[in-house]
């Protein structure tokens, strides 16, 4: 089974928008792949989930950040990665992605992040988008 970290773009948009992203999150739900995820990466999701434009939709909507956070949350393993020993991506802030699949030994990154994906490698796991990441499923 496929090892995935899924950025927090991809978890957000999975969450709120019926697009590619949560054609890969109901996949997770179906165990078509292993989710992992980190404390930092579960924190980020929690601010911009909780964020005025994003929390102006989920108003709308009548969900709750705190829900989506805890149901996407429960489908994903968390690992405690290490800090990395330099900065990797161009947006710092990126680093905690790499840094927690690497703790997860992922086989894949799924973002929709240029900072991330202009990367395509990190320690030898791909880079990729929500749709690629649909692609290998299939295969």
């Amino acid at each position: 089974m496929l090892r995935i970290v899924l950025d927090t773009n991809i978890v957000i948009s999975g969450l709120i928008w019926r697009g590619t992203p949560h054609h890969l999150l109901v996949a997770l739900t179906e165990d078509k792949f292993a989710a992992f995820t980190s404390y930092p990466l579960i924190s980020e999701l929690t601010r911009k989930l909780l964020g005025t434009k994003l929390g102006s939709e989920l108003l709308k909507r009548d969900i709750s950040a705190q829900q989506l956070v805890m149901n996407y949350s429960a489908l994903c393993e968390v690992v405690s990665p290490s800090p990395l020993a330099q900065a990797v991506s161009r947006d710092t802030d990126d680093d905690s992605v790499l840094a927690c699949a690497k703790a997860a030994q992922a086989d894949l990154i799924v973002s929709g992040d240029q900072d991330l994906l202009v990367l395509q490698r990190f320690e030898g796991i791909p880079i990729i988008t929500a749709l690629q990441a649909l692609d290998r499923l299939k295969a």
